[in-house]
């Protein structure tokens, strides 16, 4: 596919099902006949996929690597559907209809640890992830008139060209009900990203960084990144609608700031040597080392109420010293809703929060586990995977990706 060639379904299945086992299920996981006539998400795949493939040649200004990038991005859109499929009984007390609740980021917490399995380039498997995460956004973003920075914030996540082009693929590839309507707001879609400059543009932020940086010369590096990642954090909340809001703000922002450092991955994924390597003066608050020093053993599990409540208030602790110190927080934190309690409550002190994901490859996952001087149970990893929530860029002032 790299090098231009168009292998057949039946040839990729063959060489990805160890893999990708849910693309066999592909098959027989039913659709929604009012928005998917065509069949089971085996048969819309495969015809997304060529019509991702009559896609004309791309300009000169485009990555050699867009044809690859959609051409996985159509294979995979829809793996998240076997996971979260289900038949729903409507309230009015009509006929049962297929659902797929969220199934566009069950595909892509699938796919963050197996896509590593094809060695591609970081840059196409980050956009394979993000298309397959974001590829209803678009017509989304219209439907709900949504404010300008979460078109910026979307546009951040992804190149809106390449999230139209699979969502057109994703419509003319199926029997659709209403396609020539849903198409029309997909291109209302493409003339709102062109008029907000973000449509071809590599940094959506571009002018609020620029205001940023003039209202505050001779400010560190961390302090402008700090003050323009808070102030995208507040305008895609809501909070505040342009930049100049966004610097007055900016001018109560503690300097130097506290740094809150969530760290992200499963048990093996390498956490503990990142903080050996990178953690130096830090404050390191580990799950596992609470649970040793309440419960007595690092696995026990049935204080965990406890020990979260006791790392809570460290976090606060270390926090209200100020001084612009570094806090660790070393625990898997693979739910969404966890990371954002930490995030928030660090934010509320004044704090710069990062994460840093640990992008380890499902095989090495297994190894690591087996080689820890306290691995845990092949289930409780496996549980940790299925389970696992791939933390997005605009959950924490900045997300490093470790590989």
């Amino acid at each position: 596919m790299a090098g231009g060639g168009r292998p057949a379904w039946e040839e990729m299945i063959a060489a990805w099902e160890r893999h990708f086992p849910l693309l066999e299920e592909l098959a027989v996981t039913d659709q929604d006949p009012v928005w998917h006539g065509e069949g089971h998400v085996a048969i819309h795949t495969r015809m997304v996929l060529e019509e991702i493939r009559r896609l004309p040649p791309r300009d000169s200004g485009q990555p050699p690597e867009t044809a690859l990038i959609l051409q996985l991005a159509a294979v995979f859109h829809d793996i998240g559907k076997p996971l979260t499929t289900r038949w729903r009984e409507p309230l009015d007390g009509g006929p049962a209809r297929v659902v797929s609740p969220r199934h566009a980021e069950a595909g892509r917490n699938y796919l963050c640890l197996r896509l590593a399995a094809l060695g591609l380039p970081w840059e196409v498997e980050r956009a394979v992830l993000a298309l397959t995460a974001l590829h209803h956004h678009p017509r989304r973003l219209v439907m709900d008139d949504a404010p300008p920075a979460l078109w910026r914030r979307l546009a951040c996540q992804c190149p809106p060209r390449l999230l139209f082009d699979l969502e057109t693929a994703d419509l003319r590839g199926g029997v659709c009900h209403d396609l020539e309507g849903q198409l029309e707001i997909l291109d209302l879609f493409r003339m709102r990203c062109m008029e907000l400059d973000i449509w071809d543009n590599p940094d959506p932020w571009g002018d609020w960084r620029q205001a940023m940086d003039a209202a505050f010369p001779g400010r560190s590096p961390a302090f402008l990144h700090h003050a323009l990642a808070a102030a995208i954090s507040d305008a895609a909340a809501g909070l505040i609608h342009s930049v100049e809001e966004g610097i007055a703000r900016a001018w109560q922002l503690k300097n130097p700031a506290p740094e809150f450092v969530l760290l992200w991955g499963p048990s093996g994924s390498g956490k503990s040597e990142w903080v050996h390597r990178h953690g130096g003066e830090a404050d390191v608050i580990s799950l596992d080392d609470l649970r040793e020093e309440v419960a007595g053993k690092r696995d026990d599990q049935s204080m965990n109420g406890q020990v979260f409540q006791e790392a809570k208030e460290q976090v606060k602790r270390h926090l209200r010293a100020g001084g612009g110190g570094r806090v660790i927080f070393d625990a898997t934190n693979l739910r969404r809703e966890l990371r954002s309690f930490l995030l928030e409550l660090a934010s509320d002190y004044g704090a710069t929060t990062t994460i840093v994901a640990m992008r380890t490859p499902l095989a090495e996952l297994e190894s690591r586990n087996r080689g820890r001087p306290h691995p845990v149970p092949r289930s409780v990893l496996a549980r940790q995977c299925e389970r696992l929530e791939w933390p997005e860029a605009h959950e924490a002032h900045k997300l490093i990706i470790v590989r």
